[in-house]
């Protein structure tokens, strides 16, 4: 790509494998080369283990990753999740954490989620998250969610959800932003 007197010149590389039923792995490496001028790279690693197929194991590494509009994003991330089902009863969980280097920000999220069966194709689900973000104070939220969602038939399903978020700065409790929302969906199958 020319623009002016800049040239950049892209290299693409991907990589995607299942050595194992139960392992998948995938990785992408884009490469920047800009004439008298840095370009960060993009890298990208996925991978999921499922050796009992009880449980389920992902983990997920990003590089300077692009946003929908092509624009680099100057920032790496990791997360590390764990999944299980117990009889009918699911549990997962999660923890995400993005380093913007340029701004000298932190933030993380860990994240637990419930789900058990009720009434025939109902389900009821529970999740509390807690994130946070350090760059030099630290401010933090904790996210508590209730919902219930049942299938009709194999082709529709109805979900309701109900969310509680408070703010915390410096560890300190911030009454007056607490927030609850709320979110209904209808999903078809066609």
């Amino acid at each position: 790509a020319e623009a002016g007197p800049r040239v950049l010149t892209v290299y693409d590389y991907s990589a995607t494998t299942k050595p194992l039923d139960f392992l998948d792995l995938a990785g992408s490496y884009r490469q920047r080369e800009l004439k008298e001028a840095d370009a960060p790279d993009s890298a990208a690693v996925k991978m999921a283990l499922a050796p009992a197929r009880v449980f389920t194991l992902t983990g997920e590494y990003q590089s300077n990753p692009e946003d929908k509009s092509g624009q680099v994003q100057k920032y790496n991330s990791q997360s590390i999740g764990f999944a299980t089902r117990i009889g009918s009863v699911g549990l997962e969980t999660n923890y995400f954490q993005k380093n913007e280097y340029d701004d000298n920000r932190i933030s993380d999220e860990r994240r637990l989620g419930l789900a058990v069966p009720l009434f025939g194709r109902g389900r009821l689900t529970t999740a509390y998250s807690l994130g946070r973000v350090l760059d030099g104070s630290e401010s933090a939220s904790r996210k508590y969610s209730l919902g219930y969602s049942h299938s009709i038939g194999s082709d529709f399903s109805l979900s309701l959800t109900g969310y509680y978020t408070q703010y915390l700065q410096n560890k300190q409790l911030q009454p007056d932003k607490a927030e609850v929302s709320a979110e209904a969906s209808l999903g078809a199958r066609f």
